[in-house]
Protein backbone atom coordinates (compact mmCIF):
# COMPACT_ATOMS: atom_id res chain seq x y z
CA UNK A 1 0.00 0.00 0.00
CA UNK A 2 2.30 2.15 0.90
CA UNK A 3 4.69 1.63 -2.37
CA UNK A 4 1.21 2.52 -4.61
CA UNK A 5 1.08 6.10 -2.63
CA UNK A 6 4.87 6.67 -3.09
CA UNK A 7 4.34 5.35 -6.81
CA UNK A 8 0.80 7.74 -7.37
CA UNK A 9 3.01 11.00 -5.24
CA UNK A 10 5.90 10.55 -7.95
CA UNK A 11 3.26 10.80 -11.33
CA UNK A 12 1.17 13.49 -9.79
CA UNK A 13 4.60 15.78 -9.40
CA UNK A 14 5.63 14.63 -13.09
CA UNK A 15 2.01 16.12 -13.73
CA UNK A 16 2.78 19.34 -12.37
CA UNK A 17 6.40 19.63 -13.40
CA UNK A 18 5.48 18.88 -16.73
CA UNK A 19 2.05 21.44 -16.33
CA UNK A 20 4.45 24.63 -15.38
CA UNK A 21 4.93 26.32 -18.81
CA UNK A 22 8.21 26.46 -19.93
CA UNK A 23 9.27 29.95 -20.00
CA UNK A 24 8.42 30.40 -16.31
CA UNK A 25 11.03 32.33 -14.27
CA UNK A 26 13.00 33.53 -17.01
CA UNK A 27 13.19 37.23 -17.28
CA UNK A 28 11.64 39.24 -20.27
CA UNK A 29 14.27 40.36 -22.43
CA UNK A 30 13.60 44.02 -23.66
CA UNK A 31 16.34 45.64 -26.19
CA UNK A 32 19.19 46.44 -24.18
CA UNK A 33 18.86 43.46 -21.48
CA UNK A 34 22.13 42.59 -20.23
CA UNK A 35 20.26 39.42 -18.48
CA UNK A 36 22.34 36.28 -19.31
CA UNK A 37 19.49 34.81 -20.76
CA UNK A 38 18.89 37.26 -23.16
CA UNK A 39 21.81 37.03 -25.16
CA UNK A 40 21.24 37.38 -29.19
CA UNK A 41 21.42 34.11 -30.56
CA UNK A 42 22.38 35.82 -34.08
CA UNK A 43 26.08 35.35 -34.64
CA UNK A 44 28.92 37.97 -34.59
CA UNK A 45 29.73 38.40 -37.91
CA UNK A 46 33.19 40.28 -36.82
CA UNK A 47 34.26 43.33 -38.53
CA UNK A 48 31.24 43.78 -41.26
CA UNK A 49 31.24 46.91 -44.21
CA UNK A 50 35.22 48.13 -42.21
CA UNK A 51 38.21 48.96 -44.29
CA UNK A 52 40.84 46.85 -43.75
CA UNK A 53 42.49 49.76 -41.77
CA UNK A 54 39.52 50.10 -39.46
CA UNK A 55 39.42 46.53 -39.09
CA UNK A 56 43.06 46.34 -37.81
CA UNK A 57 42.70 49.59 -35.67
CA UNK A 58 39.48 47.31 -34.05
CA UNK A 59 41.42 44.14 -33.32
CA UNK A 60 41.66 42.72 -36.52
CA UNK A 61 45.16 40.93 -36.97
CA UNK A 62 46.75 41.63 -39.99
CA UNK A 63 50.20 40.93 -41.96
CA UNK A 64 52.77 43.48 -43.67
CA UNK A 65 51.95 44.51 -46.60
CA UNK A 66 54.80 45.99 -49.21
CA UNK A 67 53.18 48.45 -51.95
CA UNK A 68 55.25 49.33 -55.26
CA UNK A 69 56.79 53.04 -55.42
CA UNK A 70 54.01 53.43 -58.23
CA UNK A 71 51.19 51.79 -56.49
CA UNK A 72 51.24 48.96 -59.35
CA UNK A 73 51.36 46.22 -57.61
CA UNK A 74 51.66 44.76 -54.09
CA UNK A 75 53.10 41.67 -51.94
CA UNK A 76 52.54 39.74 -48.77
CA UNK A 77 53.73 37.19 -46.87
CA UNK A 78 52.20 34.85 -44.41
CA UNK A 79 53.20 32.63 -42.05
CA UNK A 80 52.66 33.24 -38.39
CA UNK A 81 49.21 34.59 -39.17
CA UNK A 82 46.63 33.41 -40.80
CA UNK A 83 45.24 36.24 -42.84
CA UNK A 84 45.93 39.18 -44.77
CA UNK A 85 43.38 42.20 -45.74
CA UNK A 86 44.72 45.00 -48.17
CA UNK A 87 42.66 48.08 -48.37
CA UNK A 88 42.47 48.79 -52.55
CA UNK A 89 42.38 52.04 -54.88
CA UNK A 90 42.25 50.73 -58.21
CA UNK A 91 40.47 51.31 -61.74
CA UNK A 92 38.11 48.95 -63.75
CA UNK A 93 39.88 46.14 -65.38
CA UNK A 94 41.80 42.71 -64.85
CA UNK A 95 43.87 42.07 -61.59
CA UNK A 96 46.87 39.64 -62.01
CA UNK A 97 46.97 37.07 -58.14
CA UNK A 98 50.31 35.40 -58.41
CA UNK A 99 50.07 32.79 -54.87
CA UNK A 100 53.23 30.60 -53.57
CA UNK A 101 51.50 28.53 -51.29
CA UNK A 102 54.62 27.39 -49.68
CA UNK A 103 53.91 24.09 -47.22
CA UNK A 104 50.33 25.53 -46.94
CA UNK A 105 47.71 23.11 -48.06
CA UNK A 106 45.69 26.01 -49.85
CA UNK A 107 45.14 29.51 -50.08
CA UNK A 108 41.92 31.01 -50.60
CA UNK A 109 41.94 34.82 -51.90
CA UNK A 110 39.41 37.65 -52.53
CA UNK A 111 37.89 40.93 -53.50
CA UNK A 112 35.19 42.64 -51.69
CA UNK A 113 33.39 46.04 -51.00
CA UNK A 114 34.91 46.13 -47.05
CA UNK A 115 36.36 43.03 -44.80
CA UNK A 116 34.36 40.20 -44.44
CA UNK A 117 31.22 39.87 -45.46
CA UNK A 118 30.92 42.47 -47.69
CA UNK A 119 29.88 42.07 -51.27
CA UNK A 120 32.27 39.71 -53.29
CA UNK A 121 33.71 41.03 -56.82
CA UNK A 122 35.61 38.18 -57.18
CA UNK A 123 36.72 34.89 -54.92
CA UNK A 124 36.50 35.45 -50.89
CA UNK A 125 34.02 33.42 -49.22
CA UNK A 126 30.54 35.13 -50.08
CA UNK A 127 31.39 35.37 -53.78
CA UNK A 128 30.32 32.95 -56.59
CA UNK A 129 33.94 32.29 -57.85
CA UNK A 130 35.96 30.17 -55.41
CA UNK A 131 39.41 31.54 -55.68
CA UNK A 132 42.00 28.85 -53.74
CA UNK A 133 45.10 28.46 -54.92
CA UNK A 134 46.13 24.30 -54.24
CA UNK A 135 49.55 24.90 -55.65
CA UNK A 136 51.56 27.31 -57.06
CA UNK A 137 50.37 29.93 -60.02
CA UNK A 138 48.68 33.01 -61.18
CA UNK A 139 45.38 33.46 -62.24
CA UNK A 140 43.62 36.88 -63.77
CA UNK A 141 40.69 37.71 -62.40
CA UNK A 142 37.43 38.85 -64.59
CA UNK A 143 36.93 42.52 -64.88
CA UNK A 144 36.55 44.09 -61.53
CA UNK A 145 35.38 47.30 -61.13
CA UNK A 146 36.83 50.30 -59.96
CA UNK A 147 36.94 50.90 -56.24
CA UNK A 148 33.81 52.84 -55.46
CA UNK A 149 31.12 52.92 -52.41
CA UNK A 150 29.53 49.60 -53.22
CA UNK A 151 31.47 48.56 -55.76
CA UNK A 152 31.01 44.97 -56.02
CA UNK A 153 26.99 44.89 -55.01
CA UNK A 154 24.91 46.43 -52.39
CA UNK A 155 23.85 43.34 -49.98
CA UNK A 156 26.03 44.38 -47.37
CA UNK A 157 26.16 48.41 -47.30
CA UNK A 158 29.92 49.64 -46.72
CA UNK A 159 31.06 53.30 -46.77
CA UNK A 160 34.45 53.38 -48.03
CA UNK A 161 35.71 54.13 -51.59
CA UNK A 162 38.41 51.32 -51.90
CA UNK A 163 38.04 47.64 -52.82
CA UNK A 164 39.52 45.13 -50.00
CA UNK A 165 42.06 42.06 -51.23
CA UNK A 166 42.25 39.28 -48.52
CA UNK A 167 43.68 36.13 -48.45
CA UNK A 168 43.80 33.34 -46.15
CA UNK A 169 45.58 30.06 -45.89
CA UNK A 170 44.86 26.77 -44.31
CA UNK A 171 47.31 24.26 -42.91
CA UNK A 172 49.45 24.46 -39.65
CA UNK A 173 49.79 27.88 -37.73
CA UNK A 174 53.08 28.35 -38.47
CA UNK A 175 54.53 27.14 -41.91
CA UNK A 176 57.87 25.24 -42.87
CA UNK A 177 57.70 27.95 -46.17
CA UNK A 178 55.62 30.79 -45.78
CA UNK A 179 52.69 32.14 -48.52
CA UNK A 180 53.32 34.94 -50.47
CA UNK A 181 50.81 36.71 -52.64
CA UNK A 182 51.94 39.18 -55.28
CA UNK A 183 49.09 41.29 -56.59
CA UNK A 184 49.22 43.77 -59.42
CA UNK A 185 46.93 45.99 -60.54
CA UNK A 186 45.41 47.45 -63.58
Amino acid sequence: MVRRVWIVLLLIGVVLALAVPAGAGKPTCEPGSTHPSCKSDEPDDGPVGLTCAEAEASGFDNVPVEWSADGKWFTFEMNLRTGACVDVMSVEGQWVVDVDVGSARGVSVGIQDSVAPGDACWGGCSGGVEAIFTETGTVVTPVIPAATIDACGVGFSDGADTLTFSASYSGVRKLASPVTVTVTLP
